[in-house]
């Protein structure tokens, strides 16, 4: 790996969907791994088409590779897909509610259960990663991944959508 042309950003993300349409908007910041004094600060604004109801905002983190220059990215259209399930937090309480209505009666593993339940905020988290890993082969020159940081968040929101915005780099 180049560590030249390796950059690691972290941002605020926030957004919404009501219906079929939203927008997203993350700013942040990149450093150069090869030189870390070496950065650049970038904006992106998308819009989302799917179905979903909701919104929310946090941190989010942005690796991109094989880029010596940060300039290329600046206005170029970013396209992705997202999946956003988000309980505001409260995924334990949600799972208690189903055990108290029996939900989970017929299972033997409701703990295992109960435990995954709890932490299917780190799901789409997890959807996307592989998404996206998977993509670098087939994605070409300049490879970038972006997640959510875990736990750095708030919002309610059920949604599935496409996003496509343009990257700004300053």
């Amino acid at each position: 790996m180049d560590f030249n042309a390796t950059w690691l950003g972290v941002g605020v993300k926030s957004g919404g969907i009501l219906g079929i349409g939203g927008v997203e908007s993350t700013s942040g910041i990149f450093f150069n791994v090869g030189n870390p004094s070496y950065t650049h600060t970038f904006s992106m604004t998308s819009s989302r088409w799917g179905l979903g109801l909701g919104g929310g905002g946090g941190l989010v983190g942005i690796c991109v590779f094989k880029l010596n220059a940060l300039a290329w990215l600046d206005g170029q259209v970013i396209e992705d897909w997202g999946v956003n399930v988000s309980m505001g937090g409260r995924w334990k309480d949600v799972a208690k509610v189903l055990q108290a209505k029996r939900f989970f009666h017929h299972i033997k593993m409701v703990k295992a259960i109960g435990s995954l339940v709890t932490n299917l905020d780190e799901v789409r988290n997890i959807m996307h990663y592989l998404y996206t890993a998977y993509d670098f082969d087939a994605n070409g020159d300049h490879p970038m991944l972006s997640f959510d940081i875990p736990a750095a968040g708030i919002g309610l929101e059920l949604s599935a959508f496409k996003t496509s915005g343009k990257m700004w780099i300053d």
